[in-house]
C-alpha cells in the first residue's frame, strides 16, 4: 500500500468520525487483528468522548435491536413503558458490526430502514412510539471473495476501505503525521 492510499484511509476515518450519520458508514475489509483494531481506534479517538459507540451482535433479537416493552419499568410504574433498543441507544454515534458479510437480509433491511428515516418506529405491546436513531455504521467485512455485505447497507456507506497488506507500524507512523 502506498502512502497516498494510506492517507486516503486515514482521511476516510477522520471524516466519518466527525459526522457518522451524514456519511452513513464505513466498510472496512480486513481480517480481525491489530491493524483493524487500530483503525477503529483512530475513528473512535476522533469522536467526542460522550458519543455512543455500540457493538451489534449478528444474533440480536428485534426487541433488543428496536426496543420493546420494559417489563421491570412497566411493573414498577403500573403502566406500559417502552424500553430503548440498541439503535436508539446509538443515536448520534456509531454502531460496529463484526462479520457484517454474514448479516441476515432481514437485519440489514431493518437497519437500512432506520438509517433512511433517522427514527425507530415501534408499534407493539400496546405502545406506539418513534425514537431518534441517527447513527453511522462501521461494517467489518472479513469475508472471502464470494461473500459480501448486503447491498442495502453497503450502498448507504460513503467509505469503503481495505486494510490488506497494511502493517501496524506504517498505520501508526502515518497517523502520527
Amino acid at each position: 500500500m502506498n502512502d497516498e492510499s494510506l492517507r486516503d484511509l486515514l482521511i476516510a476515518a477522520r471524516l466519518f468520525a466527525r459526522q457518522p450519520n451524514a456519511f452513513g458508514g464505513l466498510v472496512v475489509r480486513a481480517h480481525a487483528g491489530p491493524v483493524r483494531q487500530r483503525y477503529q481506534d483512530i475513528v473512535r479517538q476522533h469522536r467526542p468522548a460522550e458519543s455512543p459507540w455500540r457493538r451489534l451482535p449478528l444474533s440480536i433479537e428485534d426487541e433488543r435491536l428496536l426496543g420493546g416493552l420494559d417489563l421491570a419499568a412497566t411493573l414498577a410504574g403500573n403502566r406500559p413503558v417502552l424500553g430503548r433498543g440498541l439503535l436508539t441507544e446509538a443515536d448520534g454515534g456509531v454502531i460496529v458490526i463484526s462479520m457484517a458479510e454474514r448479516m441476515s437480509m432481514g437485519l440489514a433491511a431493518r437497519r437500512a430502514a432506520v438509517m433512511d428515516r433517522g427514527v425507530v418506529q415501534i408499534a407493539r405491546d400496546g405502545l406506539i412510539a418513534e425514537t431518534p436513531a441517527r447513527f453511522g455504521l462501521i461494517l467489518l467485512d472479513e469475508g472471502l471473495d464470494d461473500e459480501s455485505i448486503a447491498v442495502e447497507l453497503a450502498d448507504r456507506c460513503a467509505f469503503h476501505v481495505t486494510l490488506d497488506g497494511l502493517s501496524l507500524t506504517r498505520l501508526d507512523a502515518m497517523n502520527a503525521l
